[in-house]
């Protein structure tokens, strides 16, 4: 983040503060620049700046910025409960291919009474023989959406179960490896 339109020179001094709710302000630990990093580790978070001029007293805050963290998900055995937004990756991440022999089964679960929204952004496998299945719900019980070797830019899953959820098989050969999805 980085701050523009600031008063500067001898006396002016920068504080970075962050906020969980755009209220409850704490100071940022040796943030005192005109520009601050950081990286958010769950959920949303608001960030301000605070000029103040030393021989008046004078204390300014900025408006506020917000900052939501994006949990990064590789395809495995097992589920998770989001709390925000996701990425979805195939066994590779975001940067490699996925690997031969892979048969796994992933179930996402909304953390409030929302569904789960699940968007392709890319999906590249095997065309005659890796895919994926996505099932309306929170078993390779519930009711499929159907069956993927491929799918077009932007594909969109949307869950209408009991319990908003989404799970997703997929199986991979033993010959080509490809890019997989995200």
């Amino acid at each position: 983040m980085s701050a523009t339109g600031l008063s500067s020179g001898t006396g002016i001094t920068y504080q970075w503060q962050s906020s969980p709710n755009n209220s409850t302000w704490t100071n940022i630990t040796n943030a005192t620049a005109s520009t601050y990093s950081t990286s958010i580790a769950s959920g949303l978070m608001y960030y301000r700046i605070q000029t103040s001029c030393t021989s008046s007293g004078i204390t300014s805050s900025s408006s506020s910025v917000s900052a939501t963290a994006v949990s990064c998900i590789n395809m495995s055995n097992g589920s998770t409960t989001l709390t925000g937004n996701a990425n979805f990756y195939d066994t590779g991440g975001s940067g490699a291919n996925y690997t031969s022999y892979q048969a796994y089964t992933y179930t996402v679960y909304p953390a409030s009474c929302n569904n789960v929204s699940a968007v392709f952004s890319s999906f590249a496998t095997e065309s005659c023989c890796d895919y994926m299945i996505v099932y309306n719900g929170n078993s390779t019980s519930a009711p499929s959406l159907g069956t993927f070797y491929t799918m077009t830019t932007n594909q969109t899953f949307n869950s209408t179960a009991a319990d908003g959820s989404l799970t997703f098989y997929f199986y991979s050969d033993g010959s080509v490896e490809a890019a997989g999805w995200a």
